[in-house]
């Protein structure tokens, strides 16, 4: 039976994260259990599965040398927090702090397969199939996949998601509640955005005319179908007078 040093079970970001960190700090023998293919296809397009990278987080992917190589990163100088229950809000801005962004709004699929890319080039053996059994050994651990494979190791570390095998094998207890609440996710295309040196009033001012070019050159395309539509009108008109003078 093969034997590793850390098995890791799950290959998303953050068990691709730490087995990273893991690989560059110790010369372990490491495995990752993952399903499903742990390099995503990354979409010329904007995804909605987003995550708020905070500096700090950005400073341990820049430690693992994978923040360079991961694409479209949206940094934020502000944000604002309110309850639509009370008229309090909370407000957080860079400059006050000092720093140029707040954080950063990336693509999980962009942060994995930067992650995925670096760990292939290590040692880390990925292993595609199920988690079946745990069994806490002298040792260390045995673990069983869907495939049949079994293997032994001196730690598990359980980066299944929030419906952990590991956390259920392993008898861990967890609590949780249902605060009965929704969220829309959504790519946002801006239709107006902020031309070089431009103030707001200089925007809303360009918006303004915009707008009543736009009303004046629908309701001069409506009075061209109007005029066309009386056009046809009469000349039916016409006609049918003309048919009955014949008919007469």
């Amino acid at each position: 039976m093969e034997e590793f040093d850390v098995i890791v079970i799950g290959g998303g970001m953050i068990g691709l994260a730490f087995t990273l960190e893991l690989s560059r700090k110790k010369n372990f023998k490491i495995a990752i259990i993952e399903a499903k293919e742990c390099n995503p296809k990354v979409s010329s397009s904007f995804h909605t599965r987003v995550s708020a990278i905070t500096p700090s987080s950005k400073d341990f992917l820049s430690s693992i040398n994978v923040w360079d190589d991961i694409k479209r990163k949206q940094g934020f100088v502000a944000t604002k927090v309110w309850d639509q229950n009370s008229h309090g809000s909370l407000n957080f801005y860079a400059k006050d702090e000092g720093i140029e962004h707040l954080g950063f709004i990336v693509e999980n699929d962009l942060i994995q397969s930067a992650l995925y890319k670096a760990i292939d080039q290590t040692k880390v053996q990925v292993i595609h199939a199920k988690l079946n059994d745990l069994i806490k050994t002298d040792f260390g651990y045995q673990i069983t996949l869907d495939n049949g494979q079994s293997f032994l190791c001196k730690l598990v570390v359980g980066a299944d998601g929030p419906k952990s095998k590991v956390r259920s094998l392993a008898g861990i207890e967890v609590s949780s509640n249902d605060y009965q609440q929704k969220a829309i996710i959504a790519n946002i295309c801006l239709l107006y955005t902020f031309r070089a040196h431009e103030t707001k009033a200089n925007l809303v001012c360009r918006l303004l005319l915009e707008k009543k070019k736009k009303k004046k050159k629908k309701n001069t395309k409506k009075k061209k179908q109007k005029q066309k539509k009386k056009g046809t009108k009469d000349r039916r008109t016409q006609n049918l007078r003309v048919t009955n003078k014949i008919t007469m």
